[in-house]
């Protein structure tokens, strides 16, 4: 799932009810806006805020169970937000989600 909820700010109890109804496996969040922390019943978060300004900021919430490995890419522009991780699947292969 892909979501820019514009400013985390007062939406978060209402987001989290939405991540207890539809129980999505991974939640890409862009433009968080906040940089206070934050957790979710059942998920793992992983996050990159913005440095140098207000504003802006990803967050990705992977299902706890779900096997990932945090990702680099080999080619990031400064100043990107960007969070990338691998699933790693029963049988080991990998598949790449990124939010940007």
């Amino acid at each position: 799932m892909q979501f820019n909820i514009n400013g985390m700010g007062g939406k978060k109890a209402l987001f989290s009810k939405f991540l207890d109804k539809q129980t999505p496996d991974i939640c890409c969040v862009n433009e968080v806006r906040t940089k206070r922390g934050m957790k979710f019943k059942g998920y793992n978060l992983e996050r990159n805020d913005r440095k140098n300004k207000r504003g802006g900021g990803v967050l990705m919430l992977i299902k706890k169970g779900i096997e990932y490995e945090r990702y680099t890419p080999n080619v990031v522009e400064n100043g990107t937000e960007l969070i990338a991780i691998n699933v790693i699947a029963k049988d080991k292969s990998k598949v790449c989600v990124a939010t940007i």
